[in-house]
């Protein structure tokens, strides 16, 4: 077991008076106690799409981000809409719930942490009482969700408070309040998974304290954990620095506010079109499985066509380059009016 004692300054003290430097050593810059949360389980097991080992150091060692991190609207919303989720969970599912603050239970380290969204009042036919963590989704995350189902990330998270308090099961709850859905999970406690995730955050911790750096989840700097990641220029460096655009023009300097957001922007709205058209993909694939054969059906909401096209017809300008050389340098032209300017953010 790791010692009770996680600040910064007496491992970092420990490492200096030795004259230890290790590999990736990066001094601590603030004092704060190492906690482990609930949602941290992303990072330390380095789950899709945006969990990453070395984001979560880079954090607990304090490290200031690239950019200045804000309260996002899907944080926002997450945070107003919680007491409803929460009603709206005892109305569908006749448990009541409560607000309560728990106590790390005895035996556990002093960096298990956290708070739980709610306490499931026990009752004569429960186990006990139990944990609810609640979401909210917009809904191309929630019809994703819906996909995959409660994966890893999710059931870690449960786990995590089970471990916290003791308690031996727990539910999720997912809202999705543009069409007011409810998902709702159920989880026990399994102590097999339990005791792994505790040897790997303990091992964690260690990385934290003596300022040693996990790995990277991804040597792709365009994974979609790197993208994210408010620590990306710290953690690739030069490599993104050398970055420079197709033509090979230096880029222009420019940290204004306004650049930032409306960046952030278009690339939010890219990424919810990207899911939208994977949802779309998904929805017609499903249709035409219904369909079959039949090339059109008539149901209560509309009528469905799924005819085959005629072929398409296409100039061959390869085979008549290579027939007709002389007449396609004749007749080919450049017409500097039709060029258009390709927008294109490099993260």
């Amino acid at each position: 077991m790791l010692s009770d004692k996680h600040s910064f300054a007496s491992k970092a003290a420990k490492v200096e008076a030795q004259g230890i430097t290790p590999p990736g050593y990066v001094p601590p810059q603030d004092e704060k106690p190492i906690t482990i949360g609930g949602t941290d389980w992303w990072h330390i097991l380095g789950l899709e799409p945006y969990g990453c080992p070395l984001r979560l150091w880079f954090e607990k060692r304090g490290v200031e981000p690239d950019v200045p991190q804000e309260v996002t609207k899907p944080m926002q919303r997450g945070l107003w809409l919680e007491d409803v989720a929460a009603k709206y969970f005892s109305k569908v599912t006749r448990i009541k719930v409560r607000r309560r603050k728990v106590k790390r239970r005895k035996g556990m380290p002093e960096w298990l942490g956290g708070h739980i969204d709610r306490h499931i009042v026990a009752t004569e036919s429960t186990d006990g009482p139990g944990i609810l963590e609640i979401k909210t989704m917009g809904e191309w995350a929630y019809r994703r969700f819906q996909r995959e189902g409660m994966t890893l990330g999710y059931v870690a998270q449960l786990q995590h408070y089970m471990l916290l308090t003791g308690w031996r099961w727990g539910m999720l709850a997912i809202l999705e309040p543009s069409r007011w859905e409810l998902y709702v999970g159920y989880a026990k406690a399994d102590p097999e998974l339990q005791k792994q995730m505790l040897s790997q955050a303990e091992m964690f911790v260690e990385q934290v304290e003596k300022g040693l750096r996990p790995t990277r989840v991804t040597n792709n700097p365009d994974h979609s954990a790197c993208k994210a990641c408010p620590y990306r220029r710290r953690c690739w460096g030069e490599l993104l620095d050398a970055e420079r655009s197709e033509n090979g023009m230096e880029a222009e300097e420019d940290n204004s506010p306004q650049l930032v957001k409306a960046i952030e922007e278009y690339i939010a709205a890219r990424d919810a079109k990207q899911e939208a058209d994977a949802l779309l993909e998904e929805a017609k694939r499903n249709l035409q499985e219904l369909l079959g054969k039949r090339e059109v059906v008539k149901t209560p909401v509309g009528i469905v066509e799924w005819r085959w096209s005629a072929p398409p017809k296409r100039f061959d300008v390869k085979a008549f380059k290579a027939d007709h050389p002389e007449l396609f340098e004749k007749y080919v032209r450049e017409f500097e009016e039709s060029r258009s300017r390709r927008l294109k953010v490099i993260l």
